[in-house]
């Protein structure tokens, strides 16, 4: 089963949505709000963009490298969705 361009365009509108109320409020707080499931990454991310849980994803690589804790990112495509560092 393959979801249509409405079903993704929706996930990435909820996406969108999400990373603009997260900004400015409790990212778990909101996450909990909507339902989300909150996955901890281990504080180990590599300049090769290989996570652990994660696997290979430069863009959450380069975020989580070059941002201060507690940046929100805008939403980055992953296998199964949506992530956010």
């Amino acid at each position: 089963v393959k979801p249509t361009a409405k079903t993704k365009d929706l996930a990435r509108k909820k996406a969108d949505d999400f990373a603009f109320i997260s900004r400015s409020g409790n990212f778990e707080e909101e996450a909990k709000k909507l339902g989300l499931q909150i996955i901890e990454m281990p504080n180990l991310v590599t300049k090769t963009g290989f996570i652990s849980g994660a696997g290979q994803n430069q863009a959450i690589a380069k975020f989580a490298l070059g941002e201060k804790k507690g940046s929100v990112s805008d939403p980055i495509k992953i296998q199964n969705g949506y992530s956010f560092t």
